[in-house]
């Protein structure tokens, strides 16, 4: 009997489908934003790979997920989380090799990804199968059904069936693509059957895509760093959940270092004690708004109490029902970072200049933070459409000069994302490479300095 469509599609049970988040659901919308806003906020890669999969997983209940990102000719995980350390030993590479352990190869000279992880990012897919989309991404909803019901050809090769040997039925394989390139993928496991739907793994595939874009942007960030990081790595992304009380009931390793946090063994562990070292919650804190707003703050802020600069991105929670249940806290020390910008401001020179950037017609208002002779501008604005924004699109400012001249450049998006100095108005900030800088605009800036 052959695998089909209908068998992915059944009708859930009941306990499944309180589970079951769809594109009506609030609590589907609300995972879509937080995503959507980490997209913009996350300050690396790291960062942001594992706060996504901490917020899906926190949303969905799956109960494991990860990330898979080239690395040479491999695409290793990445990033996991719920997956035992068993499992990702033993899939953490997907290159095929001969006994003596060198990298087999196909025809073409790429080395052969192994399994169904190799057949999504590779593009070894046949949208005519059930359990392949059209977008690329693999899911099935019982693994053991799968492997019974279909052979070799039809999943496009051999697999290694760890995920099944493990106890996992739902899966899903999402690329992350970015133009005609897969640069990794996501991966959704769980032992329940019957968590997907084909709208799930539509959302799944605009969080895929939209991840690869980001990523892109990141490492092109991280290069342009790198000769200045001469300072030690940021630790581990800090992780709290927090309910309706102020009460932390889970955290991450990092937390409970940072932190002290005692066990959790029913006593209560208010936040604002081991965050801030107060008796109440202190006033005009912006994650005390997020509690009472349910919508999500981001915010930078010297603790004196823990003697760190940190950065804090607070989301809200709901329960399957989508009733508020409290909020998440990513907290980053960023105290480095601080050091890296004063740094970085010996080359650039703070302003404060009047500017209207032109893209696809539309014109926007804004104001230059800072510009540099190398042809890099901050500008901060708001009310914006984002969707216009997007990283390597082409665009034109003019800079309205102190003494009333204007000077026209064109420039490239190169990272775009939400503003932080104040978190109640929503306003954006974005970096652009001006293009082959004209001898006037060099000599502006020299005026400037």
């Amino acid at each position: 009997m052959k695998y089909t469509r209908e068998t992915s599609e059944q009708p859930l049970n009941k306990t499944t489908e309180i589970r079951q988040f769809s594109v009506q659901t609030e609590q589907y919308q609300n995972l879509e934003g937080q995503v959507l806003e980490l997209l913009h906020q996350a300050e690396s890669k790291a960062d942001l790979t594992k706060e996504v999969l901490f917020l899906i997983k926190a949303a969905t209940g799956f109960e494991a997920v990860g990330i898979r990102l080239r690395e040479g000719e491999d695409f290793p995980y990445y990033e996991t989380i719920g997956f035992s350390k068993e499992f990702v030993k033993a899939e953490r590479y997907l290159c095929a090799r001969d006994q003596t352990g060198k990298i087999i190869r196909n025809s073409d000279g790429h080395p052969y990804l192994e399994c169904m992880c190799g057949n999504v990012i590779c593009g070894r897919i046949n949208p005519s199968l059930p359990f392949f989309t059209e977008g690329g991404s693999f899911w099935t909803n019982s693994t053991t059904e799968l492997i019974g019901s279909t052979n070799q050809e039809d999943r496009q090769g051999r697999t290694r069936n760890r995920c099944n040997s493990a106890g996992y039925e739902s899966v899903a394989l999402i690329p992350l693509r970015f133009a005609n390139e897969i640069i990794g993928l996501l991966q959704l496991n769980d032992s329940r059957k019957n968590l997907f739907t084909s709208r799930v793994i539509t959302f799944f595939e605009g969080v895929g895509a939209s991840l690869a874009k980001v990523f892109r942007l990141k490492q092109r960030e991280d290069n342009d760093l790198q000769p200045e990081h001469n300072f030690d790595t940021i630790g581990e992304t800090i992780i709290t959940y927090h309910d309706k009380d102020f009460n932390i009931i889970s955290a991450n390793k990092a937390a409970k270092e940072l932190l002290g946090l005692p066990p959790f063994n029913g006593t209560e562990v208010k936040c604002y004690q081991y965050y801030h070292g107060k008796d109440s919650p202190p006033e005009q804190c912006p994650s005390c708004r997020c509690l009472l707003t349910k919508e999500p703050v981001f915010f930078d802020v010297f603790e004196p109490h823990l003697h760190k600069r940190i950065q804090i991105r607070a989301f809200p929670l709901f329960d399957d029902n989508g009733e508020y249940q409290g909020l998440i806290h990513f907290v980053r020390d960023i105290t480095h970072e601080s050091i890296l910008s004063d740094k970085r401001r010996f080359k650039r020179i703070d302003t404060e200049i009047r500017a209207e950037v032109t893209i696809d017609n539309k014109h926007y208002e804004g104001f230059i933070k800072n510009i540099s002779e190398a042809g890099l501008a901050e500008i901060v604005f708001g009310d914006v459409e984002i969707t216009d924004f997007a990283p390597e699109k082409i665009l034109g400012v003019k800079f309205h000069k102190p003494s009333g001249e204007d000077s026209d450049v064109h420039g490239k998006i190169v990272w775009l994302r939400l503003n932080r100095d104040n978190p109640d108005r929503l306003r954006y900030c974005m970096g652009i490479e001006i293009i082959s800088p004209p001898a006037r605009y060099k000599k502006f800036v020299k005026t400037l300095s």
